[in-house]
This record gives structure tokens, sequence and C-alpha cells, in this order.
């Protein structure tokens, strides 16, 4: 504690810096770990037996001809559930599920995985889709998928980080307690990344805090740290 104390009070910059390296860091990691994954689920389906009986999908101008009001599906284990499904019905496009997995309806392909949902529209080329196709379809969206995931993780970091520095800064304001911006950007910094670290941990227990609740606790840490008596930090 009386480390980070003295990183606030008497640290060097205002900590940008050391919350784009480790953003930067987070989301590589978190990049390298999304496309592995993804990859690996790519060649499972592709060797998996039970998907044979897919159906054969014919496509004319962005659309699907055959098979018409069809509804298919199979669920396989991948280390987690992930359903597979094929539904040409009406109002197929309002009733995606909720769970992980590939869902092909009339005009649109459905990749849903870990609560992000992408929708790619079919090619309005004339073709035949078969299980290989889809799997290829699937692998070819993989890098748009996790680019789009890490710029979301990517964005949540910096916007929780900027929210917790604003609101530390305002309560300051309301209370009247002139701080340096510097001990400001540095007591956020290191209110958001506590957070960070106690949120992570609480994922791997299926439990997980909002991005307002997160900011709002951040902001309390920093306030705390700058709040603090000075002497703790001599």
């Amino acid at each position: 504690m009386r480390h980070l104390i003295n990183y606030i009070q008497k640290g060097k910059g205002y900590g940008i810096k050391k919350m784009l390296i480790i953003s930067l860091v987070f989301c590589i990691l978190i990049a390298v770990f999304l496309y592995t994954t993804l990859n690996n689920l790519s060649n499972r389906l592709e060797t998996d037996a039970s998907l044979n009986d897919m159906p054969t999908i014919s496509i004319q101008n962005g659309q699907i001809t055959q098979p018409r009001d069809t509804f298919w599906v199979k669920k396989i284990d991948i280390g987690t559930p992930l359903t597979l499904q094929i539904d040409t019905r009406p109002e197929a496009d309002k009733n995606i599920p909720n769970e992980n997995g590939i869902y092909l309806t009339s005009t649109t392909l459905y990749l849903r995985n870990m609560n992000q949902t992408q929708a790619f529209k079919l090619p309005t080329d004339d073709l035949s889709i078969d299980k290989a196709m889809l799997i290829n379809m699937f692998r070819l969206s993989i890098h748009a998928t996790v680019l789009v995931f890490v710029l979301s993780i990517f964005s949540i970091l910096w916007l929780g980080f900027l929210s917790t520095i604003a609101i530390t800064s305002l309560i300051l304001w309301v209370v009247q307690k002139q701080t340096p911006k510097k001990i400001i950007t540095r007591s956020s910094l290191i209110g958001w990344l506590g957070i960070l670290i106690v949120d992570l941990l609480s994922l791997l227990f299926g439990f997980g805090l909002s991005l307002l609740t997160a900011t709002f606790i951040a902001s309390l840490i920093s306030l705390f740290c700058i709040l603090i008596p000075t002497e703790t930090s001599d």
C-alpha cells in the first residue's frame, strides 16, 4: 500500500503511458486466446461426423432458396456446448437463441460467442453450401470477430479509466479539495486497475461487475488513495 501511495503522491507523469501499455498487452492476450479458441473450434467442426447429415444449402441473390421452411439443429460439445442451427422458416432472424453457436437463417449467418453476436449477410452470388463450405465461412469470419471483440475490450478499458478520472475530479471539486491533475490520473489508474483485477477474479466464479458499478468502485478507491493522510506515504 505504501508503494502505491508513494506512486500516486510522488510519481512521474499522468499514468497514461502505463494504462496504454497495460491495455495493449491485455488486448493482445485476449486476441491470441480468442483466435486460438475459434480456430480450434473450426477444426473440431470439420472432424465431427454428427454433422454429415447437414442439408446442402442453395443461395441466390443473398437468400437461401433451398431448403425452405426447414429447421435443422445440432448441439456438439467442444469443451463447452455449441449449437449449430439452420432455420429458413419465416421470422427466424427474430428468434436467434442466446446460446453460443452458429445460426444460419434465410438471409444471414449469425456467430454468437461470449455474449457477442456477429451478423454476416449471405453473399449475393449463386452458390451451394455444404458442411465444408460452412466451416470455411466460419473461418473467414474469425479475424473479423476477434478484431471487433478486442476493439470493444480496448474501448471499455479506456472508457472506464477516463470515467474514473472524471468522477474522481467531480467529487474532489464538490468537496473543494484542490488536487493536481497528475495525482488524480495516477490514483484513478490504481483504482481502475484494482477493480479490474477483482472483476477478472470474480468472473472465475461466474460473477462480474457492470461498467457503471466497476467505475463507481474504482472512483471510491481513487478518492481513498488521495484523501488518506499525507504522512502515510512518508
